[in-house]
């Protein structure tokens, strides 16, 4: 399937998912550090709120070229040439940001969590030393976040398979913490697209400018 096409599907199945949305007045109104966020976004933006998310949308539409920027063979394109390609190549599509949010959480519960995790993730650094397959680290498939081991024997098979499920374990008990809290909510940052980043190019800039401008209110008003 082509890139283009892959983007189109997934602005299409992002639109109908916002569409179907509204907004509750009262759950802002409500909520004196959301009121505050939202009287500040950007000119041009939405939001809408259903029983589990915030959705801020850029009512304009953008053009969205799917590429690698970091290793890109254009670094001397002109800023117009880039904008006329991505034009040209792209797909046309909308800039989003989809916030999930639950009752505000204690600063208890908050602590526990801090406390909890860490331990976690230091357990699951440690498996690969546990179970002997450090020297079976796979650079060509690992990615960010994602390290990859690959094994040649049985064995070698068999103790990846048990470093795999030991390490599904230990994160299914990591909890996820709140990216920002409001005076009712605590938000969880569920999908941010339409925006530059290591796989995108998006034509206008402002539009990755304004929707990092709404994260940036967050940041500013509501951290953890």
């Amino acid at each position: 399937m082509k890139k283009s096409s892959l983007i189109f599907i997934s602005v299409f199945f992002l639109s109908n998912h916002i569409f179907s949305q509204k907004l509750d007045t009262a759950m802002i109104k409500n909520d004196s550090i959301l009121n505050k966020i939202c009287a500040l976004i950007p000119k041009g933006w939405t939001v809408s709120t259903n029983d589990s998310e915030f959705v801020f949308v850029r009512k304009d539409s953008i053009w969205i070229l799917n590429e690698n920027r970091f290793n890109s063979t254009k670094t001397t394109e002109s800023k117009s040439d880039k904008q006329e390609r991505i034009k040209k190549e792209g797909s046309k599509g909308t800039t989003i940001l989809i916030l999930k949010y639950q009752k505000r959480w204690s600063y208890e519960r908050i602590l526990v969590a801090n406390n909890m995790n860490p331990s976690l993730y230091t357990a699951i650094g440690q498996l690969p030393e546990k179970y002997q397959i450090t020297n079976l680290y796979d650079k060509s498939q690992s990615v960010r976040g994602n390290v990859v081991y690959t094994g040649s024997t049985p064995k070698e098979k068999a103790q990846i398979a048990k470093y795999e499920k030991e390490k599904k374990e230990l994160l299914s008990k990591v909890t996820k913490i709140p990216d920002f809290n409001t005076s009712n909510y605590s938000l969880f940052t569920y999908s941010i697209s339409g925006t530059n980043d290591s796989n995108h190019s998006v034509y206008p800039e402002d539009a990755s400018l304004e929707l990092f401008q709404i994260l940036a209110l967050f940041c500013d008003y509501a951290k953890k």
